[in-house]
């Protein structure tokens, strides 16, 4: 038993359940028109994105094996590669590209960049999944 001093909170009716003979509240022109104006007033919903346009996002290349090699090239500093070994590195990246994109990556290219990224774990874990298409096309 409850103290003397506390009042029990009101309990709500329950909800009615419409019957099967009454109108709905909105018909489906209604729901499409209410729908429609939250999502036009949504301060989030009712964005437009547009296109991001970037100057870091040209490239020569169009082959996505060739852009991603590539990218990987110019973000050797990011990916932890030391100073010491980027311009090889890079050289190494960028003569790949240059023959994925002609679609013939000669073996050699391809060992000499797996070899040089694999000193550098960050490099290694991108470029290698790139690169095992091109394994038995180059061999």
């Amino acid at each position: 038993t409850p103290p003397a001093s506390v009042t029990p909170l009101p309990v709500p009716p329950p909800a009615a359940t419409p019957q099967a003979d009454e109108p709905d509240a909105l018909d489906a022109a209604s729901l499409s028109q209410v729908t429609a104006d939250f999502l036009r007033n949504s301060p989030v919903l009712g964005l437009q994105g547009r296109p991001v346009q970037r100057t870091s996002d040209v490239t020569q290349f169009m082959d996505p094996d060739a852009v991603a090699v590539a990218t990987l090239a110019a973000d050797l500093a990011r990916l932890g590669v030391p100073e010491a070994h980027r311009t090889g590195l890079r050289d190494a990246l960028q003569q790949l590209a240059l023959q994925i994109e002609a679609g013939r990556p000669e073996w050699y290219r391809i060992r000499v960049a797996v070899e040089g990224s694999m000193a550098h774990a960050d490099l290694a874990r991108r470029l290698v999944p790139v690169l095992l298409p091109w394994f038995d096309r180059a061999a």
